[in-house]
């Protein structure tokens, strides 16, 4: 029948896309059999997740943010940053700004996203530096937690609302 349809003898290169494209399809579909067995280190609902990704204004609100934070590091000193909100980010942070970097002080500021990767160390890390300020970004996944109240002159200020700590 796809054969009739496709006429490989006059397009020849057309009949592996015919091939192609179902087999396509087959490999996409079984990577979903065994979703509730996969490797899911943010414990997200990943059914929900792919169903309902943030909004394109929490997305520019949080891009619009961790700008402003890699704009904002005179003002916090030493940043330890999760890898989710590096990963959104990458060439605004170096190596060293992580948490996954052994440090022999511990951070003025560190950020992460609610559901970000390394959030439990991230949390961890600023209960054990004792950074008490705590902000968020509204309509945002994005935290923040500093020893020191963020400076008005910071280019991160304008986005910042006061938070409670995280449980």
């Amino acid at each position: 029948m796809l054969r009739k349809v496709f006429r490989p003898q006059r397009f020849p290169g057309l009949a592996i896309s015919a091939t192609a494209a179902p087999m396509f399809a087959v490999m996409v579909a079984a990577s979903f059999v065994a979703t509730g067995r996969q490797y899911n280190p943010g414990r997200l609902d990943l059914p929900a997740a792919f169903l309902s990704p943030p909004s394109l204004t929490m997305q520019a609100a949080t891009d619009r943010a961790i700008a402003a934070l890699a704009a904002s590091n005179a003002q916090l000193g030493r940043l330890a940053a999760d890898t989710s909100v590096v990963a959104l980010a990458p060439d605004l942070f170096t190596p060293a700004e992580t948490v996954l970097t052994n440090r022999s002080t511990p951070p003025n500021a560190v950020v992460y996203l609610i559901q970000g990767f390394d959030r439990d160390k991230t949390r961890r890390l600023a209960a054990e530096a004792a950074l008490t300020s705590h902000y968020q970004v509204p309509g945002t996944a994005f935290r923040l937690a500093v020893d020191h109240p963020v400076p008005p002159e910071a280019p991160i200020a304008v986005w910042l609302a006061p938070a409670e700590p995280p449980d």
